[in-house]
């Protein structure tokens, strides 16, 4: 693993082992499917007992990327670019993709393709029920 923690676009500072579940959600904003399931993203980060982390698939700027999250309202936190490139799961080849990443830091789940609120939950139950 070549860092244990990442920067935010707001400037917060996310330990990749947290202690806790997390979602981590590639997206473009040329891919359709990701723009789609963005609301579904922030229902999920709002339910709050599931960590959510954004990836731009493109490599923004911060300004850049800061007019994207207000554009596109993105409620939950989103990796700098710099960031991004360090994290230890590969850049996906298919748009959105989300990976389930236990406390340990540990991929659990690769999802290819558009989430939503319901699908999150059970990849996310699923992954603890197996954890256990």
């Amino acid at each position: 693993m070549q860092s244990s923690s990442f920067i935010t676009v707001s400037g917060s500072k996310v330990q990749w082992r947290s202690g806790q579940w997390t979602v981590v959600n590639y997206f473009a904003e040329w891919c359709l499917p990701c723009l789609r399931e963005l609301p579904e993203l922030n229902a999920f980060y709002q339910q709050g007992n599931v960590r959510v982390l954004g990836v731009s698939f493109d490599e923004l700027s911060l300004p850049e990327l800061q007019q994207l999250i207000e554009r596109r309202d993105i409620r939950f936190p989103v990796l700098t670019t710099e960031s991004a490139t360090a994290l230890p799961v590969s850049m996906p080849i298919v748009l959105p993709t989300t990976y389930i990443i236990s406390p340990a830091g540990e991929v659990t789940k690769t999802i290819r393709g558009e989430v939503t609120v319901e699908r999150l939950n059970q990849a996310v139950a699923q992954s603890q029920s197996a954890d256990n």
